[in-house]
């Protein structure tokens, strides 16, 4: 059963329309601003790669460098350089493979997960100031939309 002023994205028809480049368009710009605005007011400053390469550990546990450059879609040296900047900061650790010694998992800290969760905490609460200002049929808009934005956030665009 769908929650009240959500919409079933399983009963919307998938086909394409030919105002999809449109909307394409002004959702990357809007998307765009608003991850700006978060990072611009928002009271915690990790950056992007940072914040996204921490949160991979958080929902994943120790991984790689490879892995975690895999997942975030970046060169390995890119990611060697943000483990660097998250050790040097106490948000993560390397360890040594149990079984492989030449190996390191980078495993996320108490500081780091704290990090993390201030950071969430400050854009939500951000986030909420923001809705709180729009008019109530543009907050009823948002949340019919949020399922097919995870849906696209998880590649998931049969939204099951």
């Amino acid at each position: 059963m769908t929650p009240p002023g959500r919409i079933d994205v399983r009963a919307c028809d998938p086909a394409p329309s030919e105002d999809d480049l449109a909307l394409a368009t002004d959702l990357r710009l809007a998307v765009d601003r608003l991850s700006r605005r978060l990072r611009q007011v928002g009271g915690h400053h990790i950056p992007p790669l940072q914040r996204a390469t921490l949160t991979t550990l958080a929902r994943h546990g120790p991984l790689r460098q490879g892995q975690l450059a895999r997942a975030e879609g970046v060169a390995l040296p890119t990611m060697s350089r943000t483990v660097d900047a998250l050790i040097r900061q106490g948000f993560a650790t390397r360890e040594i493979e149990v079984d492989d010694a030449r190996a390191r998992r980078v495993s996320l800290t108490p500081e780091g997960k704290a990090s993390l969760a201030a950071a969430a905490a400050c854009d939500v609460e951000v986030l909420r100031e923001r809705l709180a200002r729009l008019a109530p049929c543009m907050r009823r808009a948002i949340t019919a939309a949020v399922p097919a934005l995870e849906a696209m956030a998880t590649d998931d665009v049969t939204g099951h």
